[in-house]
């Protein structure tokens, strides 16, 4: 069920909108994900955050929260939802990228600076600091290798009889043990 309002130029489709199980929208395709990430709100919210990730002080939420929506009940656990979708992840990132790159920082000044890092510390033989390098060249590269979590369940039934007195009465009780542990993301 939804409302739209319509005007003697529009349509609404009910087919297409019952394909998505939409009927709130006039372009039920759209995600509401997308929606925000379009959204004037939206927008202004991810240059708050990239403002605030490049200056010293640490993220404050709550401004970031009363920005976005200043409505809901706890404005900063709706924006840290928020920032958890991949498209505002997207959006921040290549909002990051913008100011970076205005201030002369991009990929290559990175890869640059740690080309001459790894130099440095290789010619003072510096293990420890070459190692650290390293790590980042091998996610510049695409070798680390990932982890993934696998998670072990085992169920067991236990019945318990019950005293004398209910003696055909009986107690069955589930107890189910979980286990996760990170493994190599292996590609076979």
């Amino acid at each position: 069920m939804g409302v739209g309002w319509t005007t003697k130029y529009c349509k609404i489709k009910y087919e297409r909108n019952r394909a998505y199980g939409n009927y709130d929208r006039l372009d039920p395709s759209k995600t509401w994900q997308d929606q925000e990430a379009t959204s004037a709100r939206g927008k202004r919210t991810v240059e708050a955050y990239v403002t605030q990730l490049i200056s010293p002080n640490p993220i404050d939420w709550d401004i970031l929260g009363n920005i976005y929506r200043p409505d809901q009940k706890i404005p900063a656990a709706t924006v840290r939802r928020l920032f958890k979708e991949e498209k505002f992840k997207k959006m921040i990132d290549d909002k990051l990228a913008e100011v970076l790159s205005k201030k002369g920082i991009t990929k290559e000044t990175v890869v640059q600076n740690n080309i001459d890092a790894y130099e440095m510390a290789k010619s003072k033989k510096d293990p420890s600091v070459m190692h650290k390098i390293n790590g980042s060249f091998e996610e510049y590269l695409g070798m680390k290798m990932q982890k993934k979590t696998v998670t072990e369940r085992i169920e067991m039934d236990m019945t318990h009889q019950i005293g004398e007195t209910i003696e055909k009465e009986k107690e069955k009780r589930k107890i189910a043990l979980e286990r996760k542990t990170e493994l190599p993301d292996t590609k076979d």
